[in-house]
């Protein structure tokens, strides 16, 4: 006898209830959308997935509030008509029969499904109905995590930017002086949060040190930074470099700048004191900073400038700062734990 179509083939073989057995162990439910109704009929199985008992109602879409309701009927017909998949989600509180739209956070006395499926070519919609209450707690909570760091570094910037421009009108002799060295910081404090994000070493030097590349050599391993001591690192160079304009090797036509990196382990005396005598050694970035054509007796008075690049290197960073008037120029080595 010739098989009438696919849903006969699966009653005599038995096809539908196997995959009907298998949807309901994995915790899943099927669902059909009926366009010329606008309803998703409850059968037993969703009703028990979704929990809402087949007395109260017969259609899933009539039992959820009439916005979300709306919302979901209203997307399965225009899939329906396009011939497209769907994945669309609403969520029901603990209370059966009271809903919360997908729009609002997902407070924890909710739970949550997504339809997924697609056309069958006879005008209907149909799929599986699985409960995702566990994956969306685990968005929600990492949004809220991000929010919450996003919150404490924009807290961290407002602060830095007031001390800034404190320190900065403390040394200024002039509201131009305070207009030039505070615009250039702040251009500084822009330029590092905008290229938040993993660098390189020499990237973060070159970038500070663009205005003279003429007059820079930078030698040595290259290393690579995350985020956070990214952005606080290149404000140190930044200062350096302002330094060196201001009073160092750039304020002549015979200054040069010369700086080396490298990648060494921290000796036992440098570890941290909460490490143990016995633990790996750790790796450190070093830089040295030599300036050369300047003599000591040339150069300006130091202050905020100075004072800033220790609090970020010592502070922020958790490294080591060494500074050294040599006879040609001052030297600066950094350690910064990697």
């Amino acid at each position: 006898m010739a098989l009438q179509n696919s849903r006969e083939f699966e009653a005599e073989t038995g096809v539908a209830d196997r995959s009907q057995r298998l949807v309901e162990e994995a915790g899943m439910a099927s669902w059909n959308f009926d366009t010329a109704t606008g309803t998703i009929p409850l059968s037993p199985e969703l009703s028990a997935l979704v929990d809402i008992p087949v007395e109260q109602a017969t259609d899933l879409l009539s039992a959820l509030d009439s916005k979300d309701g709306a919302r979901l009927r209203a997307e399965l017909t225009e899939a329906a008509a396009a011939g497209r998949s769907v994945r669309l989600r609403f969520s029901l509180s603990r209370e059966p029969g009271t809903i919360a739209s997908e729009e609002e956070d997902a407070p924890l006395d909710l739970r949550w499904w997504e339809l997924r499926g697609g056309g069958t070519g006879d005008g209907r919609l149909r799929g599986l109905c699985l409960e995702i209450t566990d994956g969306v707690k685990e968005e929600t909570d990492r949004i809220a995590a991000v929010r919450h760091e996003e919150s404490h570094r924009m807290g961290n910037l407002f602060s830095m930017v007031l001390a800034i421009f404190r320190q900065t009108a403390h040394g200024a002799t002039s509201i131009e002086e305070l207009s030039r060295k505070f615009g250039d910081r702040i251009n500084a404090v822009s330029k590092a949060h905008s290229a938040h994000g993993t660098k390189s070493v020499h990237e973060l030097v070159a970038a500070a040190l663009s205005g003279h590349s003429d007059r820079v050599a930078i030698t040595g391993p290259d290393a690579r930074l995350d985020p956070e001591p990214s952005f606080h690192f290149s404000m140190a160079l930044h200062e350096l470099s302002t330094n060196a304009a201001d009073h160092g090797c750039f304020t002549s036509g015979r200054g040069t700048l010369a700086v080396t990196t490298d990648v060494v382990l921290a000796e036992n005396a440098d570890r941290d004191a909460t490490s143990s005598a016995d633990s790996e050694p750790k790796p450190l970035l070093r830089l040295v900073w030599k300036e050369s054509g300047t003599l000591p007796s040339e150069r300006g008075p130091e202050g905020f400038g100075n004072r800033m690049i220790a609090q970020v290197v010592e502070r922020q960073l958790h490294g080591r700062l060494e500074r050294e008037m040599e006879r040609d120029g001052l030297k600066v080595t950094i350690e910064l734990p990697l």
